[in-house]
């Protein structure tokens, strides 16, 4: 996957797209150029792309969890949640996944559901340093104790952010 991402990036996505025209139509493929388009916010062609690849091999929970974040940023919660949803069918034990759904329910301001899928993520991987930066956002103004042992695991783990915020505030790691 990275000699396939490295020739990405260094061709640049249209000549990588060409290569799977050519007889190259591939899952790893087709996910890269899903991953490269949704990180450029070409969200046609991640939709699509990710859309192949679920077509290639149907049960395949990472094309569904980022298909799903595709439909996240375009605002279509209800279809990145199902997306979602069916990944962890897929695969109960990916934090990425629980992580990237507790987003959507943060952003539509379900922070009880929010909390519940971090800490699953948190559970899965006790270093997922994003997971623990969001719960310290989510508790920072209804238990701050809480706020503050989540950004200090995040800071002890390398999160910047969280390690400005706390020293800022007059808090250690």
């Amino acid at each position: 996957m990275i000699k396939i991402i490295t020739l990405a990036m260094f061709t640049g996505i249209g000549l990588f797209q060409e290569a799977i025209s050519q007889e190259l139509e591939t899952l790893e493929n087709y996910y890269t150029i899903g991953i490269l388009s949704l990180d450029k916010g070409e969200y046609t062609a991640a939709i699509s792309n990710f859309e192949k690849c679920i077509q290639l091999s149907p049960n395949d929970a990472n094309a569904y969890r980022e298909l799903g974040i595709v439909y996240k940023y375009l605002g279509n919660y209800t279809k990145a949640i199902e997306l979602h949803e069916k990944s962890i069918v897929l695969n109960p034990y990916s934090d990425k996944t629980y992580y990237n759904m507790g987003l959507i329910y943060h952003d539509q301001s379900n922070h009880i559901r929010a909390v519940k899928l971090y800490e699953k993520a948190i559970e899965i991987n006790p270093e997922n340093v994003k997971a623990f930066f969001n719960l310290g956002i989510l508790y920072h103004n209804s238990d701050f104790d809480k706020a503050i042992y989540n950004y200090k695991n995040a800071a002890a783990l390398g999160h910047v952010e969280s390690r400005n915020w706390l020293s800022k505030n007059g808090y250690s790691w």
